[in-house]
């Protein structure tokens, strides 16, 4: 037909090349070559033979049926027949290609299980698909798919026999309705064909249920050899000789490797024989071998484990003096009976020679036999505790008896470990009481050495080592490492890990506590003055009053330095907490008698509260520093708690720490000028120059904020020599255009005057170069420098003495104030503190103080200058005292450079007047 019609047979050729094109599209960038193919390269083959066949046919099958070759009602079943066809061809011509290439032949032996499956399939779809024409040839269709089935479950499982009957009763269908609708059946007859499937599908349900039961048991009989693996693998492992006996048979069947050397026969001899043929007739205790064997073996098979001793015959006739422990194997057909034998020769001449080897490194030996209720002490270790032997009973408690009561829970419970089979080796240190009273320090280490079968601990052998020298070395570096060598209080860490425990169990039981920060006021003048061997005598007396003033459940501590810490604990109230702290504030003024002379000294303390201020140990630390900050401010000698206003506080003085370091580059630090009147002549010559911060955002700061913050971060250096710029620059104008004898004063700070003394120098040559001399300029200093009792400070004045430069005491009468520095220092000025212009109307004390002052600074050639002259009754007592200058709101404030020699001249007349009027009254 198709010769006929060479329009339908180039057709069906196209079609059957494009089939074959989309199945090699499919199969590229597949990687036959691999030595072992994965499992989506075999999922893409068979998808490639089935699309290829489904485009060939979708082609082939229309024009077969326009041609007129198929039946109307035949294209579906053709259709599939085409695909199946073209697919099984490609599979059973290509697969042989692929599986019996060179390279793919370990494949065969790697994935043989995989390969029987494949082949299983392979014939089930064709006993399937061609089951009507086996059927006509006299074979059973169903009979041959039954064998399959029963194949693969026996081979490969129930999983594969389930899969293989399912796609045969599939295809079969298929394959039958096809016969049937195409006439291919018509001599068979539709009852015919129904009848063999209806009994295939039974046949192959029977096989089914065979290939299950079979698959289940060859399951079972793998298991049971595995586990008679693993039991094999682990009585080979075992230390001890294992050997196994079925009852019924009285014959071992199973012996490890340590069994075999114990006894000296060889494995097939030892398993041919009996308990009764590696044992004397007799046992040393005069019982028949034969019958105490059986007694053994029945109460061990009815479930109570034995353990007892044995003597046994080795190959040469010599006896064996054994341990034997009997246990009941569990086996579902069998009466087993485990046999775990010890050898106490072996094992004896071990311990021997262990003891020897303990007692030679110079350790105690113990050996306590925990079911005996015996423990054997050597005498090197009874010569440890100065015990002779026998002057201690053999027992546990001997030892137990004498063993610090701190220390007996921890060594029972490490006991208790090593029983449990939870360490390997018992491992303790503790105290024990010597026969002269004191106590000594040992580690005892221990191992047990034979356990019955119940894994409970038989007996125990160990050491004691004396580690008394080591734990007092471990002390001294634990007490170095938490407490302070000085003063002997506990230190910073020690402090720290007390309050973090503290804080946990009060955030445990809702409880309180407090902390105090103590900060000693004035402790480096009397440091640097009398030496800082006094400087630590008196520390340790500070220690030793505020150990006397907490109470026994507080905690005190040095932090270092001046520093000192409290912790108040079991919640305490509000009012104790101010009577502690009352009482240290007191305690610790009290005068401190130190080589001869008195010296005191006073506390600032700062308090923070948990939970109420913070509930960390840092956050604690932090606000007991900042309530401690707060109280140096407010004068000293006080106590402030935490608030959060002081936290703001803190917040701010930590923003103008980290903004003013570049405040001077930004131009926002400049000078104002404060008039200096001089009170016997009525003129202006001099002017205080006062530093000030216009900040972008915070705005004016004032100076009490900023130059401590200064000092404390360093900056001050930086700051003065740019003071010290601008003054001698304004000192150049103003002496040119307003009085050739004009002055600027400016404060020093400490730490600028004790830096490097290249800076005098330095000011000293710019002074020069600006033909400014130095008598224009007036350093004010505060009296702690003159405390310094080194000779920086008083070489440092001469210079400046020798330069010209006025030097004048700031703020005289609020610190350490003496008017023997007056006279022992290069002193030109003395600024009286404005607390005592203050009250020079109210209180007749400071009126005799500030007189006195005036004349005593006189006296040794001094000038004197009043700060915070604020109106003319206070005005008018320094000039009946005789005070020669005098600054201050009345006359005016400070203003910039650019108002000064108005303001110079506007006060002049003023003072004239003033003058004139005084002399007319």
């Amino acid at each position: 037909m198709l010769g006929q019609s060479p329009g339908v047979a180039l057709g069906l050729a196209l079609a059957v090349a494009a089939g074959a094109w989309v199945g090699a599209r499919l199969l590229r960038g597949v990687d036959w070559d691999d030595q072992v193919i994965p499992a989506r390269a075999w999922v893409r083959f068979l998808g490639a033979a089935l699309a290829a066949g489904a485009v060939a046919a979708s082609l082939g099958v229309p024009l077969l049926t326009i041609a007129g070759d198929l039946h109307a009602a035949q294209p579906a079943l053709a259709w599939l027949a085409w695909v199946l066809g073209d697919a099984a061809g490609v599979l059973l011509a290509g697969l042989p290609l692929l599986l019996f290439h060179p390279r793919r032949m370990a494949v065969l032996r790697e994935h043989g299980r995989g390969l029987e499956a494949l082949l299983a399939l392979l014939l089930a779809t064709a006993v399937a698909a061609f089951g009507p024409e086996l059927f006509q040839l006299g074979l059973d269709p169903g009979l041959l798919g039954a064998l399959l089935v029963v194949w693969v479950g026996m081979r490969l499982g129930l999983l594969f026999s389930s899969s293989l009957a399912l796609v045969m009763a599939v295809v079969g269908v298929l394959a039958t309705a096809g016969s049937l609708h195409s006439g291919a059946g018509d001599g068979l007859g539709m009852a015919t064909l129904l009848r063999f499937w209806l009994g295939a599908v039974g046949q192959g349900a029977m096989a089914l249920a065979l290939g299950v039961l079979e698959a289940g048991r060859l399951q079972t009989l793998r298991e049971l050899r595995e586990s008679e693996r693993r039991f094999r693998d682990q009585i080979e492992q075992a230390p001890e000789a294992i050997v196994v006996l079925d009852v019924d048979r009285n014959r071992f069947i199973e012996a490890n490797q340590r069994a075999v050397q114990m006894f000296g026969l060889d494995r097939e001899r030892l398993l041919g024989g009996s308990p009764v043929d590696l044992s004397p007739p007799q046992q040393s205790d005069g019982r028949s071998s034969e019958e105490a064997a059986r007694r053994y073996i029945e109460a061990a098979l009815a479930g109570e484990p034995q353990t007892f001793f044995w003597d046994h015959l080795r190959a040469d006739g010599s006896l064996l003096r054994c341990e034997v422990r009997l246990s009941r194997l569990a086996h579902p057909e069998r009466a087993l009976v485990r046999g775990t034998i010890l050898d106490l020769t072996a094992q004896r001449e071990t311990e021997q020679r262990w003891a020897m080897a303990l007692e030679a490194s110079g350790d105690g030996v113990w050996d306590w036999h925990i079911a005996d209720g015996m423990e054997f002490l050597s005498p090197r270790l009874l010569a440890l505790y100065g015990y002779a032997e026998d002057e201690l009973p053999n027992t546990p408690d001997a030892l137990d008896a004498r063993t610090h009561p701190d220390d007996l829970e921890a060594m029972r419970k490490a006991r208790e470990d090593h029983f449990a089979g939870r360490t390997p080796l018992y491992v303790n240190e503790h105290r024990i009481r010597c026969k002269d009273g004191s106590w000594k320090w040992v580690l005892s280490r221990g191992v047990v050495v034979s356990r019955d079968a119940d894994g409970r601990p038989l007996r125990m052998v160990g050491t004691h080592t004396d580690i008394t020298e080591r734990k007092r070395s471990e002390e001294l570096i634990w007490r170095q490492a938490h407490f302070d060598l000085l003063t002997g209080l506990p230190n910073r860490l020690l402090f720290r890990e007390r309050l973090q425990a503290e804080v946990e169990r009060c955030r445990e039981h809702g409880e309180t506590l407090a902390v105090l920060f103590i900060d000693l006021d004035g402790f480096k003048e009397i440091n640097d003055t009398l030496g800082h061997e006094k400087g630590d005598q008196l520390l340790k007396e500070v220690a030793r009053r505020i150990g006397d003033t907490v109470r026994v459940c507080d905690f005190a501590a040095r932090l270092g330095g001046d520093e000192f810490t409290v912790l108040l604990g079991e919640s305490p109230r509000r009012e104790q907490i101010d009577a502690i702290v009352a009482q240290l504030l007191a305690t610790i003024g009290q005068p401190y008698p130190l080589d001869g002379r008195t010296c005191y000294v006073a506390a600032s303390i700062g308090v923070s509260l948990y939970p109420q201020d913070a509930q960390t140990v840092n956050d604690l630390f932090r606000h007991a520093d900042q309530a401690l900050y707060a109280a140096k401010e407010r004068g000293r000698a006080r106590a402030s708690y935490f608030t959060r206003e002081l936290e703001a506080a803190t917040e701010r003085r930590l923003r103008i720490a980290g903004e003013l370091r570049g405040a001077l580059a930004a131009g926002q630090l400049f000078l104002h000028y404060q008039p200096i009147v001089d009170l016997r002549a009525g003129v202006l010559r001099k002017v205080e120059a006062l530093l000030r911060w216009d900040h972008p955002e915070l705005g004016a700061v004032s100076p009490a904020e900023f130059i401590p913050v200064a000092e404390q971060g360093g900056q001050i250096v930086e700051i003065g020599d740019w003071v010290f710029e601008q003054v001698a620059e304004q000192l150049r104008a103003w002496r040119e255009a307003l009085h050739p004898g004009f002055q600027i004063a400016f404060n020093v700070s400490p730490l600028q005057f004790r830096s490097d003394p290249g800076w005098i120098e330095r000011w000293l040559r710019q002074l020069e170069r600006l033909g400014v001399p130095g008598r224009a300029l007036v350093l004010e200093i505060t009296e702690g420098l003159l405390l310094d009792p080194g000779g920086d400070t008083q070489s440092r004045l001469q210079r400046l003495r020798a330069g010209g430069v006025q030097v004048a005491i700031d703020d005289f009468g609020t610190g350490f104030s003496s008017l023997s520095y007056l006279h022992r220092y290069p002193i030109d000025l003395v600024k009286i503190d404005q607390s005592f212009v203050a009250g020079l109307e109210q209180d007749a004390r400071v009126l005799a103080l500030c007189k006195a002052i005036i004349a005593m600074s006189h006296e040794l050639g001094c000038r004197v200058v009043a700060e915070g002259v604020e109106n003319e009754a206070q005005l008018g007592i320094l000039e009946a005292a005789g005070c020669d200058f005098a600054q201050g709101y009345l006359f005016e404030r400070p203003l910039p450079a650019g108002q000064i020699p108005s303001v110079l001249g506007r006060l002049e007349q003023r003072l004239w007047t003033r003058a004139n009027a005084s002399s007319l009254s």
